[in-house]
């Protein structure tokens, strides 16, 4: 958490940082220079579903249950693998617009989401969500190691794909994954050791049911069937118990924060600050854009800072600079890439984002944690890269292809799927 002034980042020829230093670089093929602007880590979006800017708008203003139901599957139901492709692209140049330079994902056709990371040259966790209400357990398993499957394909034929595709497992939540299934899952898990990526305690509605149904709450079932770990990423956990936070640190599980999603379907207000309080590791997240409905950083910042301080009436709750910790280097540590992104480090890719601080709303400038939680916006960002690599610029979009061809593909796929 240093800032350093009128300093070069050197990077290398595999987009690794290899020092900050103040004096001018001599023996360097190409200098980029930024003026009146910040260069920081990008951001770290832990929990979303990309594609769903497909989706976007389709139906808002209703709780979560109504609005998956009614609303949400049966239109992805239509959903064929190349319109996630194309929505992923959508969806990527929208985050990359706001300097998140690394997501972590839960979605079907997964296969063609890390198809659309590589093609952005973004990095993503990737997981392929599933679930077994209808008794298919076998059916999500074949599932999940088919995906796995496809990422270690990548991994081998595809140039620097290790170092852009992760892979986790994707349970949806307790409520429509059997313990069967759950069990398999941590089983996997185990043996492979790759991460886990769960809703958790999402909603009221959750909660009761389990207590309805097992006499303890989500937190306290998955914890009795052994499934709780350090290596969970649960998303959402707001409906939560004090018995559910000892076990959540017990456990030392990661916590996926998505403050917006969670307002926009009156599911409620994580316990954020008791968990930081309980050292409990906590990323931020703006869950998928059908049910935010952005997929923007700054503003996830912005609302992550504010409802803890009005819901507790407490100005000292969240101060800036923990907000800033929790878009970058917590939510590198959630997804256990602490050693590799989240900061700007001699030894860690180069993912930074470059912000005009050339601007009315910029100025003064006292504090700048101040300024990226409560004044800027992502209209601020000139540009996004990942190892070093531009991968968005201000007035261009993505570099590696053509946004207008891409929202051309996903108004189309709109309009089939509607009909």
């Amino acid at each position: 958490m240093r800032i350093f002034r009128n300093a070069w980042l050197i990077v290398d020829e595999n987009g690794i940082i290899v020092k900050i230093t103040k004096s001018p670089p001599n023996d360097v093929e190409e200098k980029i220079t930024f003026k009146h602007s910040l260069i920081m880590p990008g951001f770290v979006n832990t929990h979303t579903h990309v594609p769903m800017t497909i989706l976007r708008g389709l139906k808002d203003d209703v709780d979560l249950k109504e609005w998956l139901e009614k609303y949400i599957f049966p239109a992805e139901a239509k959903l064929t693998a190349d319109d996630v492709y194309w929505g992923s692209l959508h969806g990527i140049a929208e985050m990359l617009s706001s300097g998140i330079t690394t997501f972590n994902d839960m979605y079907y056709f997964e296969e063609r989401i890390a198809d659309a990371v590589l093609k952005a040259g973004v990095r993503a966790m990737l997981s392929r969500g599933i679930l077994d209400i209808a008794g298919d357990t076998e059916k999500a398993i074949k599932a999940t190691r088919e995906f796995l499957d496809y990422v270690k394909k990548l991994w081998h034929t595809k140039e620097y794909s290790k170092n852009h595709i992760f892979f986790a497992y994707g349970p949806h939540a307790p409520y429509t994954c059997s313990k069967e299934l759950l069990m398999k899952v941590r089983e996997m898990a185990n043996d492979t050791k790759f991460r886990i990526h769960i809703h958790l305690a999402e909603t009221k509605w959750e909660l009761t049911t389990f207590k309805e149904k097992h006499g303890k709450t989500p937190v306290e079932y998955l914890d009795s069937i052994g499934f709780l770990g350090p290596d969970v990423m649960a998303a959402h956990v707001v409906w939560t118990t004090d018995n559910d936070l000892e076990i959540l640190a017990k456990r030392k599980v990661k916590v996926l924060h998505n403050p917006t999603s969670n307002l926009k379907l009156a599911s409620g207000v994580a316990r954020i600050p008791e968990m930081l309080k309980k050292g409990i590791t906590v990323g931020l997240a703006t869950d998928g854009p059908a049910s935010n409905n952005r997929l923007n950083m700054f503003r996830e910042m912005l609302i992550a800072a504010l409802i803890h301080k009005g819901t507790k009436l407490d100005p000292k709750l969240m101060p800036a600079k923990t907000i800033v910790r929790l878009a970058t280097i917590e939510g590198a540590k959630v997804l256990g890439l602490e050693k590799y992104i989240g900061s700007l480090e001699p030894g860690k890719f180069a993912d930074f984002v470059v912000i005009n601080l050339k601007t009315p709303h910029a100025i003064p400038f006292h504090d700048i944690y101040s300024m990226l939680v409560y004044t800027l916006e992502r209209d601020s960002v000139e540009a996004t890269y990942v190892g070093g690599k531009c991968v968005w610029k201000k007035d261009v979009g993505p570099t590696s292809y053509d946004i207008w061809k891409v929202c051309e593909k996903v108004q189309k796929i709109r309009e089939r799927i509607l009909t």
